[in-house]
């Protein structure tokens, strides 16, 4: 961490006009993945993966790509209130960093690959102070409700299937109640129920 530290100090020195931008380094998430640097900057999420290797073996890079493909997602699904924000327009990218020099003058043919000089590329498109509350929103990662669930939710709520939906914490006696009251309602029988925990918590139970 400290060569990345080291490295970004470099990159950043002299622009004045990122004193806003927010750095975070070690992002741990619930779920328990580490990104090594995420960047706040005004309507976007950059996160960085640093790489000291030499390598540049295509089934290793892909397998970098689809890692950071994930983060970003991961990224979009932090919380309901960040979610909201991705469908009106926040952004997440990834970058994955080699700070090798013995790299210097190999052709990745990758936009997401940054070769040392190369990430001040990075850094001269970065811009502006995220708003306050949906820095702490990005921070504080509580994903209550994904995007496929939630989008499912929406259809379910807006043809007003069920009354509500109901998080089995109690047990599962509510959740039956809730498909028979959910039947009632619309004159059909209701097979529909979101149930939210923990891998291993007991969900299908």
């Amino acid at each position: 961490m400290i060569d990345c530290i080291e490295f970004l100090q470099k990159h950043f020195e002299g622009k004045t006009n990122l004193g806003n931008v927010k750095l975070c380094f070690e992002y741990h998430t619930p779920d328990n993945a580490w990104l090594d640097v995420v960047i706040l900057d005004t309507d976007r999420i950059t996160i960085l993966e640093f790489k000291s290797g030499r390598t540049n073996d295509k089934k290793t890079l892909l397998e970098h790509e689809e890692q950071l493909d994930a983060y970003c997602i991961k990224m979009s699904h932090a919380n309901v209130n960040v979610w909201q924000r991705f469908e009106q327009g926040l952004k997440a990218r990834g970058f994955l960093v080699y700070t090798s020099e013995k790299l210097r003058r190999t052709e990745f043919n990758k936009a997401f690959v940054k070769v040392c000089d190369e990430f001040s590329d990075v850094v001269n498109d970065l811009y502006g102070s995220m708003d306050d509350s949906l820095e702490v929103e990005v921070m504080d990662f509580n994903p209550d409700l994904d995007r496929s669930t939630l989008g499912a939710f929406l259809e379910v709520y807006k043809g007003n299937v069920l009354k509500g939906v109901y998080i089995p914490e109690e047990g599962t006696k509510r959740c039956i109640e809730i498909i028979d009251e959910g039947g009632k309602d619309c004159g059909a029988a209701v097979n529909i129920v979101f149930v939210n925990g923990k891998p291993g918590s007991g969900k299908p139970n």
